[in-house]
């Protein structure tokens, strides 16, 4: 019986070790890229998203929503990854301050869509449930689709 306790124990710590955190996908871009992220934003006419989260998550639910946020967007925005935990304070101040408004609710990922030049706030996109989520995501398109009118 010890042994079945023991054994069941160590299964658990690796099980919550291969769920802790989620890898981020090649298209995004981390803070020390922004630079980058705003000429390809600007080259490809696309919005500039910032998706405020943290990779060392063990929640799946946040994980979830992290990667959500890239697979709706990516198609219409360049995003840029910013780590809550270790760079909150090198953030641009239109970005600060859109995540400290009442709209980017208090949870992350919390997501600021911008104007590539970072001059105008697009949409923002709090913590949401898949459904809520989804339904933000539909509006966060028709904002950048106004905002980010297509080249000719």
């Amino acid at each position: 019986m010890k042994k079945l306790c023991c054994l069941m124990f160590v299964m658990s710590l690796i099980s919550t070790s291969v769920y802790a955190g989620f890898r981020l996908p090649e298209c995004v871009y981390t803070l020390d890229q922004l630079k980058v992220a705003q000429d390809e934003a600007r080259g490809k006419n696309k919005a500039l998203t910032i998706l405020y989260t943290h990779t060392s998550t063990t929640c799946g639910a946040c994980r979830n929503a992290s990667l959500d946020t890239v697979w709706k967007l990516k198609t219409k925005s360049v995003i840029v990854y910013v780590d809550c935990d270790t760079e909150g304070g090198k953030l641009p101040k239109i970005v600060y301050q859109a995540l400290c408004t009442p709209e980017a609710g208090k949870y992350v990922p919390r997501v600021v869509i911008l104007d590539p030049d970072m001059t105008k706030v697009i949409y923002i996109i709090p913590y949401a449930r898949p459904v809520e989520r989804s339904e933000l995501f539909k509006e966060a398109r028709k904002k950048i689709r106004a905002e980010m009118p297509k080249k000719r």
